[in-house]
């Protein structure tokens, strides 16, 4: 009889620490979103065709996407270059190939496309 005792006590012991509940694991913390007013900040520190750059062409020209030429690409903007800068603003501002016009910015001048024109072209040196 003390052996059955015995065993029933070991077995209910088991099943109760079995059933204890654990507490779920904690997710790993999430990196934080840029927040809108952040990058309005670092977008107010530039320079004016730097910002226009950001928020009308980088989409593109940052990633060559439709055969854009990627800013920083020396050669390929050596090779526009041979074209001239009034022809490569002139392009700019009309649309070339599958770049609208103005890049798809219809607010912008003349004055404004072609300083970001120039713009690229110095980070493309």
């Amino acid at each position: 009889m003390r052996t059955l005792a015995f065993t029933l006590f070991i077995a209910l012991f088991l099943l109760t620490a079995c059933n204890k509940e654990e507490a779920p694991p904690t997710p790993p913390a999430k990196p934080k979103p840029i927040q809108a007013a952040e990058k309005a900040a670092a977008i107010a520190n530039m320079s004016t065709a730097q910002k226009i750059y950001e928020e009308s062409c980088s989409a593109c020209h940052t990633t060559g996407i439709m055969g854009s030429p990627k800013i920083g690409d020396k050669q390929a903007w050596a090779g526009l270059m041979e074209q001239g800068l009034e022809q490569v603003t002139n392009n700019a501002i009309s649309g070339v190939g599958k770049m609208p016009p103005k890049g798809g910015n219809m607010g912008l001048s003349n004055a404004e496309v072609k300083a970001v024109v120039e713009y690229m072209i110095e980070q493309s040196k």
